[in-house]
């Protein structure tokens, strides 16, 4: 097996793509986006493409979702392994971890992660399933009387498809990515991008003319879950201090979710709930909506070496 990695677009070999996370085309919207490198990692065999996967690096954190992408009849966890290491390998200083998320299953490829030297991090997921129900039988009575308040004030979520809607979007989001320690929100060429694609849907919430929230959406196909479309929540950004009355977070949640509903969506997934601590705030606000809960496990490689020894014997 040969496993090839690609930093330029322009390079790749023609190959068919599914999942937008590994695809050429988020692969040319972060090579427009500053700070961000992106890495597409190709396995061959024979001269044949058998897989591929793609990371992207920002300020020295590398992320990778999920395993990628494979042809039928392959081996996953052998090939995903030659990726990872292959990529492992060529990633050094100035990264300063690889982060590997949003596996198809918890112990999917777990002895070839513990060669590689990575380390698990228990994690929580939430999705709501809208293929099997409706979201309306599955949200609680509290968040209900919230949606019809907010609606009976005047509150409406839209499709950004204006110059001027995405302006608004921008400005609106990247204030409030501004205020937040741990969130950090991409250059404005980035959402301009990804609107333009087929997968990328950008939505903002108005009050009396003016923003009151934002959401990026993600419509993709999902090998690990049924045949169809998968919508996962990238960003968002709420005004709920400036309108606590109005609950902006759920009323845009809660129509884009419908949104989803209406044009066949499979899942509605929430990207980075966070740690499973006992009080989790954001994790519980997802419950509301009747979503179900995966605890699952994130795999991490430090650099250098002697950094990464350590945590995995404090993470074991």
């Amino acid at each position: 097996m040969e496993v090839r990695i690609y930093t330029d677009s322009s390079r790749l070999p023609e190959m068919q793509y599914r999942n937008f996370f590994h695809s050429k085309t988020l692969m040319m919207t972060y090579e427009q986006t500053k700070r961000h490198k992106p890495y597409m990692v190709v396995a061959f065999e024979d001269n044949v493409i058998v897989a591929h996967m793609m990371a992207v690096r920002r300020n020295g954190k590398c992320r990778i979702f999920g395993e990628g992408e494979y042809a039928e009849g392959t081996d996953r966890e052998a090939v995903f392994n030659a990726m990872l290491s292959a990529l492992t390998k060529t990633l050094h200083f100035p990264t300063l971890y690889i982060q590997v998320s949003d596996l198809s299953r918890k112990m999917f490829a777990y002895r070839y992660f513990r060669r590689l030297h990575y380390f698990p991090i228990q994690w929580l997921e939430a999705h709501n399933s809208l293929h099997s129900k409706n979201p309306k039988d599955r949200i609680t009575k509290t968040h209900l009387r919230k949606v019809a308040y907010a609606r009976k004030m005047g509150v409406a979520t839209s499709l950004v498809e204006s110059k001027e809607d995405f302006d608004e979007f921008y400005r609106t989001t990247r204030h409030y990515y501004n205020y937040s320690l741990r969130k950090f929100c991409p250059t404005k060429k980035f959402f301009d991008s990804l609107m333009n694609t087929e997968e990328g849907k950008l939505f903002i919430s108005w009050y009396n003319g003016r923003p009151i929230a934002t959401c990026a959406l993600v419509c993709t196909e999902n090998e690990n879950s049924l045949e169809g479309m998968d919508a996962f929540l990238w960003f968002g950004a709420y005004k709920t201090k400036s309108h606590p009355r109005l609950h902006p977070d759920v009323i845009t949640i809660w129509n884009v979710m419908n949104w989803c509903y209406s044009h066949g969506i499979n899942h509605f997934r929430f990207m980075d709930v966070g740690l499973p601590f006992f009080k989790n705030s954001y994790y519980e606000f997802l419950l509301s909506f009747g979503c179900k809960s995966v605890g699952t496990n994130r795999w991490f490689h430090f650099f250098p070496g002697v950094l990464n020894w350590l945590l995995r014997k404090i993470f074991r």
